[in-house]
């Protein structure tokens, strides 16, 4: 949450997906938990001063004008994205004694990435999808009591996490076969939302290897991050596994608009002492139809946006959404006070006029040290215990 915004802590809420009841992963945004789809919200009450806000803001430049715009993001950039995004799955290991071992439940979106001189596998997803190892839902955060580490391990004996493939698979054949496990998580504790999963690769059943693809075959990204801020209004792909869409893949894309400051609050309402957090994020916008096909719904969290050349935006961490067609309807746990504080002030940063985006997805902005830092924080044993032994589905008291 934004320190300008009611300290409301959402709960993620149980939710039915194929027919099934599953308790869903840990997917927290800035704006609000990234947790079930609800009922849409009304819409009223921001009418006036969404209005007021935009009269005010006439003169800023239209999407068309921005000076990336005619740059051409060929097919070959969404196939790339396409082939190496899988989707993050976790299990509980402590069952209680006699019971079956849990079922894998969907979580978050994350990428398979290669990294200059490492030899091992590793996927890149977003820190606040691993709420229920750090206990910190906003995702950025610093570890007050070693300030001076990029990263710390948090792997639990507890908690298990899996990499599925969601190429040409349903999401129960998914679920029944992840293609590799993670045997340590190094987190970003210097304030970036952003964690690495080092993976190992788990055999697939002979009669699954024609729908889902072994660890080894799906290809990884080189991990070139954007140190620099792209041109604005420069085409970017996007790909991800949304709740709303049943956790099917979303292939798309969208424009880049800038590089912002944002602020978050400590969640009080989970013990943690957090400070406010001070971030940048790079902000892309898109043009959604309805809820099943934005691209920045919750459960894409932990995705990365290619770059026409082939640089990358940092894992998707944040999303303000002011409604989906023409009633604008807006669906809980998406807050409209969010967006109604946050999207003006983008616009006059910006200098673009954000009307034409229903949603905007915020990205971490890392630097050129954040590799490195992560792959340091798999020596680094975490020092908060926040999150150990925390309910996995995210369900708080």
């Amino acid at each position: 949450m934004s320190e300008h915004t009611p300290a409301t802590d959402v709960e993620k809420p149980k939710r039915k997906i194929l027919g099934r009841l599953r308790k869903a992963g840990a997917l927290v945004a800035v704006s609000a938990t990234l947790g079930g789809v609800a009922a849409p919200v009304a819409r009223a009450e921001q009418d006036s001063a969404a209005s007021a806000s935009h009269e005010a803001v006439a003169n800023l430049r239209q999407p068309g004008e921005l000076p990336g715009i005619k740059v051409h993001l060929g097919r070959e950039k969404l196939n790339t994205l396409r082939d190496s995004t899988v989707e993050i799955v976790y299990r509980n290991l402590n069952t209680p004694l006699g019971q079956a071992p849990d079922q894998w439940h969907p979580s978050c979106t994350g990428v398979k990435v290669s990294i200059p001189g490492q030899q091992g596998s590793y996927v890149m997803s977003s820190a606040h999808c691993f709420v229920e190892l750090t206990g910190i839902r906003t995702g950025a955060f610093i570890d007050t009591v070693q300030p001076f580490n990029a990263a710390e391990n948090f792997a639990s004996s507890d908690i298990q996490y899996g990499i599925a493939d969601p190429g040409d698979t349903d999401l129960n054949d998914r679920l029944a076969t992840p293609s590799a496990v993670a045997d340590n998580i190094s987190i970003s504790t210097a304030g970036k939302d952003t964690a690495l999963l080092h993976v190992n690769a788990v055999p697939i059943p002979q009669e699954a290897l024609p729908r889902v693809r072994s660890f080894a075959e799906i290809p990884a990204v080189p991990l070139n991050i954007a140190e620099e801020r792209p041109v604005q209004g420069t085409p970017v792909a996007l790909y991800g596994e949304s709740q709303a869409n049943n956790f099917e893949p979303i292939a798309g894309t969208g424009i880049y608009l800038g590089r912002v400051w944002i602020s978050e609050g400590a969640n009080r309402s989970i013990g943690s002492d957090q400070p406010v957090t001070y971030r940048q994020l790079d902000l892309v916008g898109i043009q959604p139809t309805d809820l099943q096909n934005d691209n920045c719904n919750y459960g894409t969290s932990g995705s990365m946006a290619l770059l026409p050349n082939g640089t990358m935006l940092g894992n998707l961490s944040m999303r303000s959404n002011n409604g989906y067609g023409p009633q604008k309807v807006i669906y809980s746990p998406d807050s409209i006070i969010f967006d109604n504080y946050w999207r003006p002030i983008w616009e006059q940063e910006l200098d673009i006029d954000l009307s034409a985006f229903p949603t905007i997805c915020g990205y971490t902005v890392m630097d050129k040290d954040t590799p490195e830092g992560l792959l340091k924080g798999f020596n680094i044993p975490a020092s908060i215990l926040g999150g150990k032994g925390a309910d996995p589905t995210g369900i708080k008291p």
